[in-house]
């Protein structure tokens, strides 16, 4: 057996803790590869897989594999189908479900190394390493890794998997739309990561600088223009922290996403302000669309230990005609500014 690579010792894992085998894995990783992100889904065919991963861009990387798993498991089942327990198939981030995809790029992490470990019936655990380049003269130390988890996963009980025909099965509704946030928000982090101009770098929609430029081009005959303030969040600051409310922020944008068109311009233009441009909509729709972003941003999001429940003020402008976008976005600005005077939660139409 060949050498394990340096800050790695080959050593079982306890019997009946494959959650914890996984997590000493990916704890370790980062010393055995730096770069390199390791993602392990454990018991992934069952309702209810754990998603462990350790590394410097792991956070996104396990966000996407969790989101993958959940929604295309027979896609990543099918690369697998030639591959013997513990051996490892080696692969492009683009073969895997798009939101994986995204992410791995994000991270330049372009090669992905897939290996499984074996269970009484069923696979137990799932690992994927994504590289920047592929190094086949680890593949007997990714072998070893998966090795360790073995103990455990001779002793985990039967999993019964989904049924194939997904027809039957009964999906959640909430759970089914949290998801969809999950993978745009991947999606949206994906783009901040390019660091391009016109981009939010902690959002990934467009900036103050790229909303001026769509409101420079042509509006057509009619237009609204939204502006969303958050509610009171320097208070959500002092009482949650930076990290914690900056991560809402990534949420909400999604949400704002999730809600318009794909046509629609969703905007980050200060910390607490969003801009949305709806270019063609009927002032009808455009009063649809702002009382569910308003909706949306009321719902809890749940960080970590953390449950954020925070409200909106929508300042709306909206035009037909000669349609003047600079002359709206003001309009839209002072309407939200004077709705937060005056409380919390409401939409204003500007005059």
């Amino acid at each position: 057996m060949s050498a394990a690579p340096a800050g790695f010792e080959h050593e079982e894992s306890p019997v009946g803790s494959l959650d914890a085998a996984a997590q000493i894995l990916a704890d370790r990783h980062p010393a055995i590869s730096p770069e390199g992100v390791l993602v392990i889904a454990t018991r992934p065919e069952s309702e209810h897989p754990r998603v462990i991963a350790g590394g410097t861009a792991a956070g996104p990387l396990r966000a996407a594999c969790s989101v993958a798993i959940s929604t295309s498991w027979p896609a990543i089942e099918q690369l697998l189908a030639d591959t013997q327990p513990r051996d490892t198939v080696t692969t492009s981030a683009h073969a895997l479900p798009e939101a994986v995809t995204a992410a791995a790029e994000a991270a330049g992490l372009p090669v992905a190394h897939i290996g499984t470990v074996a269970g009484p019936t069923h696979i137990a655990a799932i690992a994927i390493w994504f590289e920047p380049t592929d190094q086949p003269s680890t593949a007997q130390a990714r072998s070893e890794q998966l090795a360790t988890m073995q103990p455990a996963a001779d002793k985990e009980p039967a999993v019964v998997a989904p049924p194939s025909d997904t027809s039957a099965c009964a999906v959640d509704p909430a759970q089914a739309e949290a998801l969809a946030i999950e993978t745009i928000t991947i999606q949206l982090l994906a783009q901040a990561a390019s660091r391009e101009g016109g981009i939010d770098s902690l959002t990934g929609l467009a900036d103050e600088e790229g909303f001026d430029n769509e409101l420079r081009g042509e509006p057509g005959e009619e237009a609204t223009v939204l502006i969303i303030g958050v509610d009171a969040f320097d208070a959500a600051v002092e009482t949650y922290g930076v990290d914690v409310t900056n991560r809402a922020l990534q949420t909400l944008a999604a949400r704002l996403v999730s809600v318009c068109r794909r046509s629609d311009v969703v905007a980050h233009l200060e910390t607490d302000r969003f801009g949305v441009l709806l270019a063609g909509a009927e002032r009808a729709t455009a009063l649809k669309i702002s009382k569910r972003l308003l909706a949306k941003v009321a719902e809890p999001i749940v960080i970590d230990d953390s449950t954020i429940e925070l409200t909106a003020s929508v300042g709306v402008a909206h035009q037909m005609g000669l349609v003047d976008l600079y002359d709206m976005y003001e309009s839209a600005e002072e309407a939200v500014t004077s709705s937060q005077r005056r409380g919390t939660g409401r939409l204003i139409i500007a005059d």
